[in-house]
């Protein structure tokens, strides 16, 4: 008797969206993933091929051209019910990390803290 082998799991895929470059995986949080482009924030739900884009992160030029997204996370804020996103941009040039939050409800963003960073 042969048993049957499971099948792969099948997910939906983004649909197409508009965005320069490629998309890198910036977290999860409930089932949810976080996805980022060079200028946007996108939520996807796996199970039902949804993709919307939640947040902007235009804001990371103003600290200089060549800001970066070095560590990014998301979490579920019972409290407010809603979901945020942490993340760390590199100032090129200067010794500070500047770590902001934002809010996917109210599309905005807090600059939570200025870690003194030692190269």
């Amino acid at each position: 008797m042969e048993i049957p082998r499971p099948k792969p799991l099948q997910f939906a895929g983004p649909k197409p969206l508009q965005f320069a470059g490629c998309l890198r995986i910036g977290g999860s949080c409930n089932g949810l993933v976080l996805l980022n482009s060079r200028e946007d924030l996108f939520m996807w739900n796996p199970f039902i091929g949804c993709c919307k884009k939640v947040l902007s992160i235009e804001f990371l030029k103003q600290y200089s051209d060549s800001s970066i997204m070095d560590v990014s996370g998301l979490c579920y804020d019972s409290s407010t019910d809603d979901y945020k996103v942490v993340i760390m941009g590199v100032r090129d040039g200067e010794t500070g990390m500047a770590c902001m939050v934002g809010s996917c409800r109210t599309k905005s963003w807090t600059k939570n803290c200025d870690p003194y960073y030692r190269r």
